[in-house]
């Protein structure tokens, strides 16, 4: 009896941890999302020293959209921090380099603004597209941008439409679901 019930805590266990190390796997795995179900779109900022590149939307098992790019400066001067956005969602701030090492050089791909986590893309099966919900009618539209750069000797880009296509985005989002708010759509 005692050998049956130590056996049935043991297997209880296992079973515990395994669910547990799959909840975390799936965190980590991710499909890009369909373009039939959501937009990712880059403003046109054509003074703006820093460039997006390698933009996509990728969706983990949880259904979350997770926001995917790289930033390159491609101006002339060395850049301090910068703010960027989704807009009328996130945004995001690089923080105040610690010295002059820490700059994004010209040329140079920013530093991540996340822990770098390790990250699988799996391919999009009709199962996931059912599990995650990514069928019927586009979800959403996410529209990345540079609000801000701040350069080594002080000197700042600032985009003046921000606001302005802020408050849109926050307008659209809260008048096609208003019950949840801009931020349901991201």
């Amino acid at each position: 009896m005692r050998f049956t019930l130590w056996l049935l805590l043991c297997a209880g266990a296992v079973i515990a941890v395994s669910g547990q190390r799959v909840e975390s796997l799936d965190e980590h795995r991710f499909v890009v999302l369909p373009s039939d179900q959501g937009l990712i779109m880059v403003v046109s900022q054509p003074d703006c020293p820093l460039k997006f590149e390698d933009v996509k939307l990728l969706v983990n098992m949880k259904g979350a959209w997770i926001k995917s790019f790289k930033l390159r400066n491609q101006g002339t001067k060395p850049i301090r921090n910068y703010t960027i956005a989704a807009i009328g969602s996130d945004e995001w701030s690089s923080g105040e380099a610690a010295n002059s090492t820490d700059y994004i050089m010209p040329g140079q791909i920013a530093p991540p603004l996340a822990t770098d986590k390790k990250v699988e893309i799996v391919p999009l099966t009709k199962a996931l597209r059912e599990k995650l919900k990514l069928q019927g009618p586009m979800k959403g539209i996410v529209a990345l941008i540079v609000v801000r750069v701040e350069y080594d000797d002080g000197s700042l880009f600032e985009d003046k439409g921000y606001e302005s296509q802020k408050e849109y985005f926050d307008k659209l989002y809260g008048s096609m679901n208003p019950s949840e708010g801009s931020s349901s759509w991201f």
